[in-house]
């Protein structure tokens, strides 16, 4: 539902106190948000006065990153614990992880990079080939600095399937 009636607008949502700016979220966005977005935003600004500088910066790089992906706060946090998964060689969660992801945001293009990196380490190259051509096909405009990178990763991919060829190319346009 919508803020309480009579309450007054949280001082941490009108830009000062808790969580300062938040220019990815507006009131209205806020009061649209389903019920548990909700609760883990004010959550979040209620606990900020005890959190160090970086997790508060956290809290606005999710809340950013969301809004510029049109996902959830829960999608990136999905993600980004897929990613933790398999940086700690944990590949099969990562994938858990990445794969929970699409199915609350089915055009994630990030989450498809991480099923192809972790399909790639499990051995199986050309089912992450598959993923990372998704990826491209889905990748937002507003990320279009993260192109030379998602070459390279395909690049490894390419490598591991035994194309040197293809894979020389995508490093070529990377660089």
């Amino acid at each position: 539902g919508a803020w309480p009636v009579g309450r007054a607008v949280p001082q941490w949502f009108q830009g000062e106190g808790a969580l300062g700016k938040l220019d990815a979220t507006s009131f209205s966005e806020f009061r649209n948000m389903p019920p548990l977005e909700r609760e883990r935003l004010l959550a979040a600004a209620r606990e900020q006065k005890d959190q160090s500088p970086l997790e508060k910066r956290y809290v606005q790089e999710l809340v950013k990153t969301a809004k510029v992906w049109g996902v959830s706060i829960t999608v990136i946090e999905l993600y980004s614990q897929g990613t933790l998964e398999a940086l700690a060689n944990r590949v099969e969660r990562a994938l858990t992880f990445y794969k929970e992801a699409l199915t609350r945001a089915p055009n994630y293009a990030p989450a498809y990079v991480g099923i192809a990196m972790a399909l790639t380490a499990l051995g199986k190259p050309a089912e992450g080939l598959t993923a990372m051509y998704k990826a491209f096909e889905l990748w937002s405009p507003q990320e279009s600095e993260a192109i030379p990178l998602l070459l390279s990763k395909r690049a490894y991919i390419w490598e591991r399937i035994g194309n040197l060829e293809n894979s020389l190319k995508d490093l070529t346009e990377a660089i």
